[in-house]
């Protein structure tokens, strides 16, 4: 399986879904705090602000809110939720609780049929997409394996594909289902943290996610939403502009009054939510902003749209999240936010001179309708609060960058082209080279600083050293973390005289070399088969298996770095030959040939 390939199916696949409007188209926090699930490809194109602003799904009815049964026999509990902010999305739907098992029966929400079925590694794993008569569609995803006749649909089309890796859309009502029929199995999947079932609810039409609370599934929420700190940003843009980000000052949990100098300043909050118990922190779709009693900023998250997936980035502040590893939502609205949760007056910005006394309530909801408020008034003198920031060193050049224009930078070794709509904010891009160490095949760039929020990815191509221009197709792109002092390979594929990579961060980057081919295990060969399969460097990237020549359906998790199947029962027992061949993302190649005996 080449899931390179397979990834750039998948998101022409789901691209070509949206435009048509086909019908029948189309760290996960769960028992542990850790997210690291994926979402599906996103659906970013070079758009303007206008088309962000199309294609929005009906407004739910009556029979909507109660249409959908709960996808797991008994009460539901969550360890995620709709609009959750992950790393660089906002997340699609609901993360329920399986007791940290495997195997949970997964039932159909509503009668419907079968509209797709996606298999990755990655992502959402094992993946159904169940299309209803109301133009609802519902997703569930992380699963262990399908049920009955949806299992056998789905391993014939594999073997007739020769891949485990499938995006496929049977035909419209081909595999039929009824409310409450066992449809999967739950699993872990993918690119989830944990055993558990993500869950969505999506416009049928355009493949926007909606909220799964506000269309029948009932889950029992006793906990108020929590606010964990305030914090005060001076909207000084030209700041902004040479560093990335805002001066900012954290307020605390309970503030009084808030002394500022004269100037123009943003509120932000850390929050989140509890259901039935701390065990998970979860998201919080709605909060509120008055002013001496008049709302200047109010959010509400009901829907979302994938191409919008990483303006999460301007939603909170991405360089609090950079540096500190947290999340604070901005409760006014900067430049290159185009998302539609808010209403407000001048965007939220609150405008203050000297002598200005004005009081604040700030009000966050949960679904269940429990209300947390913060009081607190901001005063204006000529003595205010000092804000501590670090700013950032632009190096011996630099380049200003603009959201609506394409910016291309070139050096002596580096080419950097960053696609009008790529960045958020308009921001100088600094760099420094680096001298060559031991171990690394080009120069080090660094660029900028990982501060600025990027709505898609842009381009870094590095040259690498004379001594490695002949063995190019085996270099991959490395991503260097100062704090740390760690690297890790980011992939890289070769153009020319570089190795490019699209990116999604600035930071430091150089290239290195991959010549080791993945290490193979067989730890068990009958008819049930084990194997365990790891790489040191660009990852498993290609597998495939034959038995007497015949190609045979092997999984592959990579969390577990296992591939693992069965021999089908239409080769028979006696002695067989095998061979299984396993590829980096680079090429290199481990080829295993035995007898096995069945």
């Amino acid at each position: 399986m080449n899931t390179k390939k397979y990834l750039v199916l998948l998101t022409v696949l789901t691209i070509s879904a949206a435009i048509l409007m086909v019908v029948n188209a189309n760290t996960d926090r769960v028992e542990q705090t850790t997210n690291t699930e994926t979402e599906e490809p996103e659906l970013i194109r070079d758009t303007t602000v206008v088309e962000l602003r199309n294609a929005e799904p009906e407004e739910r009815t009556e029979e909507d809110e109660g249409y959908f049964s709960a996808p797991v026999h008994g009460e539901i509990t969550l360890s995620g939720t709709f609009a959750e902010l992950r790393n660089n999305h906002f997340h699609g739907g609901l993360d329920i609780r399986t007791d940290g098992q495997q195997g949970w029966p997964v039932l159909a929400a509503a009668d419907g049929f079968v509209a797709r079925v996606a298999v990755s590694p990655w992502g959402y794993g094992k993946a159904l997409y169940l299309q209803h008569p109301n133009g609802l569609q519902t997703v569930y995803g992380h699963l262990k394996r399908f049920d009955g006749e949806i299992q056998d649909a789905v391993v014939a089309e594999q073997y007739r594909r020769e891949d485990y890796a499938i995006d496929w859309y049977p035909k419209s009502g081909l595999l039929k289902v009824k409310r409450g029929d066992t449809i999967a199995w739950s699993g872990n999947t993918g690119g989830s943290g944990g055993p558990h079932l993500h869950f969505e609810v999506r416009d049928g039409r355009t493949s926007v996610p909606l909220n799964p609370l506000l269309y029948g599934i009932k889950v029992k929420d006793t906990i108020p939403p929590f606010l964990r700190s305030l914090y005060l940003f001076k909207l000084d843009n030209a700041f902004w502009t040479r560093n990335g980000f805002y001066p900012y000052d954290a307020i605390g949990e309970h503030p009084d009054t808030i002394r500022v100098e004269p100037g123009v300043y943003g509120l932000g909050v850390r929050l989140q939510d509890y259901f039935v118990d701390h065990m998970s922190k979860l998201g919080v779709n709605y909060a509120s902003l008055t002013m001496d009693g008049e709302e200047i900023f109010n959010q509400k998250i009901e829907r979302f749209r994938f191409d919008e997936g990483k303006l999460i980035n301007a939603h909170i502040d991405y360089a609090i999240y950079s540096q500190r590893g947290y999340r604070v939502v901005k409760l006014f609205k900067d430049e290159g936010n185009y998302l539609r949760y808010y209403t407000h007056r001048d965007k939220g910005r609150i405008e203050l001179e000297d002598g200005d006394v004005h009081s604040f309530v700030l009000s966050v909801r949960d679904i269940a309708g429990q209300v947390t408020t913060m009081r607190f008034a901001m005063k204006c003198g000529q003595k205010g609060r000092s804000f501590t920031i670090r700013k950032c060193n632009l190096g011996e050049d630099s380049t200003f960058a603009k959201p609506s224009e394409n910016t291309y930078i070139k050096g002596d070794y580096y080419k950097v082209s960053i696609p009008n709509g790529a960045l958020i904010h308009s921001t100088w891009i600094g760099r420094d080279e680096y001298e060559v160490k031991s171990g690394r095949c080009s120069r080090m760039l660094r660029l900028h600083y990982d501060l600025v929020p990027f709505r898609k990815n842009y381009s870094l191509g590095i040259k690498p050293l004379p001594a490695y221009a002949d063995r190019i197709d085996k270099l991959v792109m490395m991503s260097y973390d100062a704090g740390s002092r760690s690297s890790s390979s980011v992939g890289g594929s070769v153009n020319g005289d570089y190795v490019e990579a699209g990116l999604k961060k600035f930071g430091h980057y150089y290239l290195q070399i991959d010549t080791t081919a993945p290490r193979v295990r067989v730890q068990r060969l009958r008819r049930s088969m084990y194997i365990r399969v790891n790489d040191n460097l660009s990852g498993v990237d290609e597998f495939n298996a034959w038995v007497d020549g015949q190609w045979v359906l092997l999984e592959y998790e990579p969390k577990s770095s296992a591939l693992f199947g069965t021999i089908p029962r239409s080769i028979g027992s006696g002695e067989h030959s095998f061979k299984l061949s396993v590829k980096d993302g680079v090429g290199n190649e481990t080829l295993i040939e035995r007898k096995v005996n069945l």
